[in-house]
């Protein structure tokens, strides 16, 4: 079995190094876009130097999946919505299925998909213009024909240390909760479903929330 070409944007910071080792640990060909190329890195991930503003379809020629785990700094939360029309302009000219890590601000309260997390009263207004921004992502998608997508929603609590335990739970965008009203994840399980969504395609063209 030919393994898949999976690029990342973003493969050495903290959640795309986690998509790295999933992927590398499933026997993908795993190519990483990051802005600077660390000392100590896996054997087995191809590191490209690139920001990915400057990405071609050249870099990303062969690829079965593109993964942007992309981030930028505070004030410039409109750049999310920017990135995202650059990756679309390069995957329309391949058949590159896209997978874009949101965050759980973005994903939707209820059944209906009429409020977003970010827009009910105690979301912390520091991330505000960041959930909003990534909102419209997801809407720069959905309105893009021609183009495989996911959009990859985290639990409200992203664990970074967390364990990977290989169970999760999925919704179609909506917030996910336990039976406490605990919304979490760690790192390590998201990572785990991007990759069987992957694997066994689900949620094409949409949203897709990820929780315990």
């Amino acid at each position: 079995m030919t393994p898949l070409k999976i690029g990342i944007i973003g493969a050495t910071g903290r959640v795309g190094r986690h998509l790295a080792d999933e992927a590398l640990a499933r026997q993908a060909d795993v190519r990483g876009f990051v802005r600077h190329i660390p000392l100590s890195h896996p054997h087995a991930l191809k590191l490209i130097q690139s920001d990915l503003f400057t990405l071609t379809e050249q870099d990303i020629a062969g690829l079965d999946v593109l993964i942007s785990a992309f981030r930028t700094a505070p004030g410039r939360e409109h750049d999310y919505v920017t990135a995202v029309e650059h990756l679309v302009s390069l995957v329309r000219a391949e058949p590159i299925r896209l997978i874009i890590v949101g965050g759980a601000g973005s994903s939707f309260t209820d059944d209906q998909k009429k409020t977003y997390f970010y827009q009910t009263p105690d979301f912390p207004p520091s991330i505000y213009r960041i959930s909003m921004n990534v909102a419209s992502v997801a809407k720069t998608l959905d309105f893009t024909p021609n183009i495989n997508w996911t959009m990859v929603y985290p639990a409200e609590y992203f664990l970074p240390d967390g364990d990977r335990t290989g169970h999760y739970r999925t919704s179609a965008g909506i917030l996910i909760r336990d039976q406490n009203g605990r919304s979490a994840i760690s790192m390590a399980d998201y990572a785990v479903a991007v990759l069987d969504a992957i694997e066994k395609p689900q949620y094409p063209n949409q949203e897709m929330s990820v929780a315990w």
